[in-house]
């Protein structure tokens, strides 16, 4: 079980920096209309991996 939830951890993380990263690519090209709801995204995976 520890594993899983080391396995789990390493997803979302890497998951949340590809995402962050989404979000400096929408800004940078201007579609500013897209990034809360991408930050939604984001919000819930980090409510997700604090709740392990």
């Amino acid at each position: 079980m520890n594993q899983y939830i080391k396995f789990i951890v390493r997803v979302l993380l890497t998951c949340f920096f590809i995402a962050f990263l989404g979000v400096i690519i929408q800004v940078a090209c201007g579609l500013q209309h897209y990034v809360w709801g991408w930050l939604w995204g984001i919000f819930i995976m980090v409510l997700y991996l604090l709740s392990l």
